[in-house]
């Protein structure tokens, strides 16, 4: 599987630009809000992109906090999809070890949102460096152990919360996602058609950036690396030596 490097048009594959000529006409008129914008024409246009974008893999970044034990376990296996199941062990390996009293694996395992319908069965990734988001939208992610799904429902000044913020250290998981994971490709697909558009010399305004996420597991030899905090590529790629308050 190929991997496409979304910010060098310069180097998409040949069929993939091929594509990109038929559609430029269609999808200008669209991005431009020219006369010619029609949405029965996009509709389809869009949809035979994403097709097309089927057979690459893009680069991604999953922004979270582990122990070494579970970033060596990502960097050999690769990341699940997130899960009630595997939420839950989680929290049971930190209790065994003693990093969470039973009170507090208890309230963790009971008010996990493992199975809300907009996390379960995902594993989300920005494709950009995550700097971009910025500290509003990396911190949280980085100065609790788990994930929102676990740290989401707790209270920040609780003791829950407290142990949180000592398990593990930030990291940032660098992986090829295969696009024909992700439940659709609309969301690429936009990007990449407002790239091609922006690489020709059209003045498109509307952002490039994307987030999705697999529905499918990530396995080992699809993850680059696994950037631990406070390592340079880290700090490269979540640009937090220019935050206001400090990761640990």
């Amino acid at each position: 599987m190929l991997l496409l490097n979304l910010d060098r048009p310069d180097e998409w594959p040949d069929p993939l630009k091929v594509v990109l000529d038929e559609i430029r006409p269609i999808m200008r008129a669209w991005e431009l809000d020219l006369p010619a914008k029609k949405a029965t024409a996009f509709d389809p246009t869009i949809t035979a992109l994403g097709h097309a974008l089927q057979p690459y893999c893009v680069r991604g970044w999953h922004c979270t906090r582990l122990t070494e034990d579970e970033a060596t376990c990502v960097e050999a296996h690769g990341l699940e999809p997130l899960s009630a199941a595997l939420i839950e062990r989680r929290i049971t390996v930190q209790e065994q070890r003693g990093a969470l009293p039973a009170i507090v694996a208890d309230a963790l395992r009971a008010g996990h949102q493992g199975h809300a319908p907009n996390r379960a069965s995902m594993i989300w990734f920005c494709f950009f460096p995550p700097r971009e988001a910025g500290e509003g939208g990396l911190y949280r992610l980085f100065n609790y152990w788990g994930g929102e799904a676990i740290y989401g429902p707790h209270d920040p000044d609780g003791q829950a919360a407290s142990l949180l913020r000592r398990l593990g250290v930030p990291c940032i998981v660098e992986a090829d996602v295969p696009l024909a994971w992700l439940p659709n490709t609309f969301r690429v697909a936009t990007s990449v058609a407002r790239r091609d558009l922006i690489h020709h010399g059209e003045p498109v305004t509307e952002p490039v950036e994307v987030e999705h996420y697999s529905v499918r597991a990530i396995p080992g030899d699809l993850i680059r690396a696994v950037h631990r905090f406070p390592g340079p590529q880290f700090i490269a790629l979540s640009g937090c030596d220019k935050w206001r308050a400090s990761l640990s």
